[in-house]
């Protein structure tokens, strides 16, 4: 059962186009400074709130998926989890 959860929290990590985006972003650079990404996010989707993203990367943590750590002054976000998706008919 636990392993269903955790299926549905990763699931639920993804199920958004930002995070989604964050994911990529992440998958090709491993960790990003936390306000480069915003500013990716911001260009790509016309996002003004700052808040806005930070609650993505919020639900992307408690998924397990990513991991937000500060360094000296300044906030990263670096991926935990390379997720791969197989589907097969059944």
């Amino acid at each position: 059962m636990t392993q269903n959860y955790d299926l549905v929290k990763i699931c639920d990590g993804l199920a958004h186009p930002i995070r989604k985006r964050i994911y990529e972003i992440l998958s090709e650079k491993i960790d990003v400074k936390a306000t480069k990404l915003f500013e990716i996010i911001r260009d790509e989707f016309d996002i003004t709130s700052r808040q806005s993203i930070f609650n993505h990367l919020i639900v992307m943590e408690r998924a397990g998926i990513i991991e937000l750590y500060k360094k000296k002054k300044d906030y990263y976000v670096k991926l935990k989890m390379q997720i791969e998706v197989k589907v097969k008919p059944i």
